[in-house]
């Protein structure tokens, strides 16, 4: 059986069989994100603590939750992850996150759109307990982190950055760039990756100046990509999601707005 576990408004959490549940003064779900670890059975979720109008400093939190929404075990400080912002001029933080089975790890980047320096990859075995690494030691001093992902039956991580490239890591640790994107039409950069188990495709979904502005990339082999076209004028935002779907055989994405993509492969 399938189950899942949403967040909204702030400290609730609704699991698929229709509980909601209050947290109370433990969470503050301004920002977050989260993956579901199947060798823990357990979903972490990291948090952006102090993210508020006024507040001039932020730190990140992990909450690990069981299948059925119950709060196991909270980090409210993610090891030196304490750092400055400004609001509302500059500081715009994202978070993703991703798990391997066989690395035995979750993989977190964050990113920090006006100070670079900010960006981080950190890992940890359980949630809680986590180890950072500075990003510009490895995709440079002028680009950021908007999506990382796991492909077991590859054995890789991906991550996509800001200034559209596409980078490759067996353990999280050591990276190799593989693909930048050289597209005079991506103007705002690419988004987001998604895996097609069943098709051994990779998707990179991008926003440009060219009308209907979404398009996406495939690629089964990491060198030959293939380009198609959006059917709205909407764009893709850090806001929006994309999956794939074995039924319509076919990548879907929202854009963030009303609009829904799709890419068949």
């Amino acid at each position: 059986t399938k189950k899942w576990i949403a967040f909204f408004g702030g400290r609730y959490l609704r699991t698929s069989s229709g509980i909601v549940k209050d947290l109370g003064s433990e969470v503050d779900f301004v920002k977050s994100t989260g993956c579901w670890s199947n060798k823990l059975q357990k979903f972490c979720v990291i948090e952006q603590k102090g993210l508020t109008n006024t507040s001039s400093s932020r730190q990140l939190a992990s909450y690990l939750f069981d299948i059925d929404g119950n709060l196991l075990e909270k980090s409210t400080n993610i090891n030196s992850l304490n750092r400055q912002f400004q609001y509302p001029a500059g500081g715009m933080f994202t978070e993703k996150i991703c798990w391997s089975d066989t690395e035995n790890k979750f993989i977190l980047v964050s990113s920090n759109y006006v100070s670079i320096s900010q960006n981080f990859l950190a890992y940890s075995s359980d949630g809680i307990n986590w180890t950072e690494i500075k990003l510009n030691t490895i995709i440079g001093s002028s680009a950021y982190p908007r999506m990382i992902i796991r492909i077991e039956s590859l054995g890789l991580f991906i991550l996509l950055t800001s200034d559209k490239s596409i980078y490759t890591s067996p353990d999280g640790l050591t990276w190799e760039k593989i693909k930048t994107f050289d597209d005079s039409e991506i103007n705002y950069g690419c988004y987001h990756l998604v895996w097609s188990e069943s098709k051994k495709t990779l998707c990179c979904t991008a926003h440009d100046t060219k009308v209907p502005h979404i398009h996406s990339y495939t690629t089964s082999d990491f060198i030959n990509w293939t380009k198609q076209y959006g059917e709205t004028g909407a764009a893709f935002s850090e806001n929006a999601n994309v999956i794939w779907s074995d039924t319509t055989n076919a990548f879907i994405g929202t854009t963030g707005t009303k609009y829904i993509y799709t890419a068949k492969i």
